[in-house]
């Protein structure tokens, strides 16, 4: 089976995102008033090698990274610079801030990406999906291949059908067809 992930909004599907403001363990209260807000997202183990971004330090989730383990998250590289400039982030802990949620360590730093908009790569902070955080859990299967998508078809059907967790399949799309319609949107 090709690469696959699941995710709550399909790259460029113009389906939004969340955003969230987030507090490093050891800020200040000045330095908590300065932080900015990041792009949020809740990925699987398998969606960083499927979207082709290197992790550039540490770790990508794995099974592992369970409910029953320490909860981590993944940071892009402007987001940890935000945090640690001069210091190594692997290790570090953030939580999101104005909640009573518990701090989250740091395993992995990736690039800024563009996952909303072609034009501008947003720091990001990355959840695993089998550490519940939010209420909801992504309920859009994106699947990279080197054969024509529409040759997946039947098989991801079937797949997904005989999946005791799976939710039933809706449209589908081709990521080359939702970028394209996103750049054409923004021009």
């Amino acid at each position: 089976m090709p690469d696959r992930y699941y995710v709550v909004a399909i790259p460029f599907s113009g389906n939004g995102g969340w955003d969230g403001r987030f507090i490093a363990d050891g800020q200040s209260p000045s330095e908590v008033a300065a932080n900015p807000m990041f792009n949020m997202e809740v990925v699987t183990p398998q969606y960083f090698s499927a979207l082709g971004v290197p992790v550039l330090r540490g770790r990508a989730f794995s099974a592992s990274d369970r409910e029953s383990t320490v909860r981590v998250v993944i940071l892009s590289q402007s987001a940890a610079q935000h945090y640690w400039p001069n210091e190594d982030p692997i290790g570090k802990r953030v939580k999101l801030a104005d909640t009573s949620s518990s701090y989250l360590t740091v395993i992995g730093i990736v690039p800024d990406t563009r996952y909303r908009d072609l034009r501008t790569a947003r720091p990001s902070i990355y959840f695993a999906l089998r550490q519940p955080f939010f209420p909801f859990v992504p309920t859009n299967l994106a699947i990279r291949t080197d054969v024509p998508p529409a040759a997946l078809v039947a098989t991801v059907r079937r797949v997904v059908a005989n999946s005791s967790r799976a939710s039933p399949s809706q449209a589908r799309r081709h990521l080359g067809s939702i970028s394209l319609d996103h750049s054409r949107r923004r021009a």
